[in-house]
């Protein structure tokens, strides 16, 4: 990393757009324990061990949404800053300050992350009302508590302060307290939307770092066709970030891609299953060290904790014999994890709901699993992903295109995204080695005896 000549910027080189530009306000940030943890918080989690490239990190994804959102700010000031200023108050003197508290967003959206990131996120505490807490709710924490004073030092002068910070980084629903400004709302479509800044950055990146080609996408032709489009919804004028007609093929290209992508990485069979190892180690693990088969509630404790810690604790276990969680220790260190032994599709486990959409037939895949499970005991393992990775039935985050001035959804106008499924689901049951071989058999043949009821 190397300090540009300027005395206020540094720079930092980054994998796939070259250099970014940071602040050094916003190297003070990055430079505080709670962001530089993030140097140890793997973006997928155990996806390494299958794809051996995929080392990247929380920090570098946090970065390169910095450079990616002042991009994609900077295209739509340039385009539609009529719009941002009539709609959103977004006139020339309030655009600064919205370009620093968009670029401080994206630099800390992900900053609550838990070790090994989404595998991690099944095992947060829950709130004092018993609500499951996710990173996004440790994301605001942190900020609060850990940063709040650095970013009213630095940045107050613009009169930015913490809850504005979380207000864009975070769920629309989260926080509504503090989004008091008409453009926070934009902000955080612009970071955490359908087009956003992340969704961009993760996609670009695991695709890089995996070595997996379907994730990529020409995202600079896409920042470049962004606009501000009219609502077709009745009773909401506000305008939506959107796509010019030119951008229609790049945006079926980043929907097709993030299909792919989870059918191929997200989804992986191998990673499933290490994740699922992963998860019943550190359980084991929480409760020696807190008490409880959970992440600890305190932020100092919570943020005390990230890969490193967990990879060590995996090491020392699997080579003791006497602890509590050696099995789940040895499956990961020494490659002994259960193998699939059947993967059921939606087409083959699917029944039809009321919009006449295929969804999953979670009752019989259950029926299955519990029949596997009573005759091979511990010995096997279920997963059930699902994930809806183009949203095209949300209508809430259809991406809209204007053609010829009219604001149109793409699935109603592309053959490519109106044929895609809107569920991509996989049931899947893994079982030891020695097992394997009856495992297989018992789902053929308790599949063949109880047919889905499909319509």
């Amino acid at each position: 990393m190397a300090q540009a000549a300027h005395d206020e910027v540094c720079e930092v080189r980054d994998a796939i757009y070259g250099f970014v530009k940071l602040t050094k306000a916003e190297w003070e940030i990055i430079n505080e324990p709670a962001f530089q943890r993030l140097r140890d918080i793997r973006q997928l989690d155990m996806a390494h061990l299958v794809y051996p490239g995929a080392n990247h990190t929380r920090f570098e994804h946090s970065i390169g949404c910095v450079h990616l959102a002042s991009m994609m700010f900077d295209a739509l000031v340039e385009r539609d800053g009529d719009v941002l200023a009539s709609e959103f108050g977004l006139n020339e003197t309030a655009q600064r300050r919205a370009r620093q508290a968009l670029r401080l967003a994206a630099l800390l959206h992900d900053i609550g992350h838990a070790p090994f990131s989404h595998t991690g996120e099944g095992l947060l505490p829950v709130n004092d009302h018993g609500e499951k807490l996710d990173h996004e709710d440790l994301t605001a924490r942190i900020i609060e508590h850990g940063l709040s004073d650095l970013i009213r030092a630095r940045f107050g002068a613009l009169g930015l302060d913490w809850p504005e910070i979380v207000a864009i980084a975070t769920k629309f629903e989260k926080v509504p307290q503090f989004r008091t400004l008409p453009f926070h709302g934009f902000l955080n479509e612009l970071l955490t939307g359908e087009l956003g800044t992340d969704r961009i950055d993760y996609l670009l990146r695991d695709a890089l770092h995996s070595g997996q080609p379907s994730g990529f996408f020409d995202f600079r032709r896409l920042v470049g066709c962004l606009t501000m489009v009219p609502s077709p919804d009745q009773g909401d004028a506000t305008p939506r970030i959107g796509l010019d007609e030119g951008g229609w093929l790049v945006a079926e290209q980043m929907l097709a891609a993030r299909y792919f992508m989870y059918q191929s990485l997200y989804f992986h069979k191998t990673k499933r299953i290490l994740g699922i190892h992963l998860t019943e180690f550190v359980e084991k693990w929480l409760m020696e060290r807190f008490g409880a088969p959970t992440l600890p509630s305190a932020i100092d404790d919570y943020l005390a904790i990230s890969d490193s810690d967990v990879w060590f604790a995996l090491r020392s276990a699997a080579h003791d014999e006497n602890h509590t969680a050696r099995e789940s220790a040895d499956r990961l260190i020494h490659r002994k994890h259960m193998r699939l032994a059947h993967e059921i599709i939606l087409a083959d486990c699917a029944s039809i709901d009321p919009r006449g959409r295929r969804v999953p037939d979670r009752a019989r895949f259950g029926r299955l699993v519990e029949h596997v499970r009573n005759t091979l005991g511990l010995s096997c393992r279920a997963d059930a992903p699902d994930h809806s990775a183009t949203k095209m039935f949300d209508e809430g985050s259809k991406l809209l295109v204007k053609i010829d001035d009219t604001p149109r959804y793409l699935n109603s106008i592309s053959e490519v995204v109106g044929g895609m499924a809107s569920k991509i689901w996989r049931g899947r049951v893994y079982a030891d080695r020695p097992q394997l071989i009856n495992a297989k058999k018992l789902c053929k043949t308790w599949l063949k005896e109880n047919p889905t009821q499909e319509a």
